[in-house]
């Protein structure tokens, strides 16, 4: 298969698993890449409303970029494969001062719940899917 951008990442991990899960996507082709974090972007340009991280599996290290809290922000969850990655982003986030998050399955746009859940509850509903029929998905975990 041809290239795809919308699979794009930095992760290794995440090239693994898709070709694990027998992903028809080739990564043949780098490319040099400048990149900066997120406390470097806000000195520049300041504090967003919104922010939508969707880095295909390199998620946790964007957000280690970030240390204090901005508006509401989004990151996507690739499900099992970096469950404990997702895990430590809410971590973060909660240190940060976010104190309520919901998620969506693939591109739904519908969170889960119609409550806004803590990090807490947010980690051990995740938790609870192992024991369900969900083998694999993704989706975008919101925090504010």
């Amino acid at each position: 298969n041809p290239p795809n951008h919308l699979v794009s990442t930095f992760s290794t991990d995440f090239i693994f698993h898709k070709k694990e899960n027998n992903s028809s996507f080739d990564w043949n082709k780098s490319q040099i890449i400048a990149c900066t974090t997120l406390d470097q972007l806000i000195a520049e340009y300041g504090i967003p409303d919104f922010c939508k991280i969707d880095v295909e599996g390199f998620e946790k290290f964007v957000i280690e970029g970030l240390n204090q809290k901005i508006g509401i922000l989004s990151f996507e969850l690739n499900y099992p494969q970096f469950l404990d990655d997702t895990k430590d982003i809410i971590s973060k986030l909660d240190s940060l001062g976010y104190n309520e998050f919901n998620f969506s399955y693939g591109e739904s746009l519908e969170f889960v719940s119609s409550l806004w859940m803590s990090s807490n509850d947010v980690i051990r509903y995740l938790d609870q899917l192992g024991d369900s029929s969900f083998k694999s998905f993704y989706g975008d975990i919101y925090a504010k």
